[in-house]
C-alpha cells in the first residue's frame, strides 16, 4: 500500500512460530486441519463471524474469516493454501508479516 511502511516479510518454519508471536499477533491458517501442526498451546480459534476474538490468548483465524480485516502483526501458515488464499492472508498485515511453512 502507498504510504505504509513496515518490516520486511520474514519466512520461518512452523516450529519457530513461538519465537515471533505475542498477544498482538494474529495467526492465519487455511482451516482447522493445520491446528495440530501449530506449536501454540493456548489459542483462540476463530472460524465463524460470531466467534469472539480474544484479548488474552493468541487468535488463530481461517483465511475465509479474515477477508476484509487488517491486523498490525500477522503470521500466515500457508500450508495447503492456494494462490488466492495466500493473497488474502498475506494482505491482512499492516506492519509485520511472517510466513511460516
Amino acid at each position: 500500500a502507498m504510504g505504509v511502511e513496515g518490516d520486511e516479510v520474514k519466512e520461518i518454519s512452523i516450529g519457530e512460530i513461538l519465537d515471533y508471536i505475542d498477544n498482538a499477533t494474529y495467526v492465519i491458517v487455511k482451516d482447522r486441519n493445520i491446528l495440530s501442526q501449530l506449536p501454540i498451546k493456548d489459542y483462540n480459534f476463530v472460524e465463524k463471524k460470531d466467534d469472539d476474538i480474544s484479548h488474552d490468548n493468541i487468535n488463530v483465524m481461517t483465511v475465509e474469516m479474515v477477508k476484509g480485516m487488517e491486523f498490525s502483526n500477522v503470521i500466515v501458515v500457508d500450508t495447503g493454501m492456494n494462490r488466492r488464499e495466500k493473497y488474502v492472508a498475506y494482505t491482512r498485515a499492516l506492519n509485520k508479516l511472517i510466513v511460516a511453512r
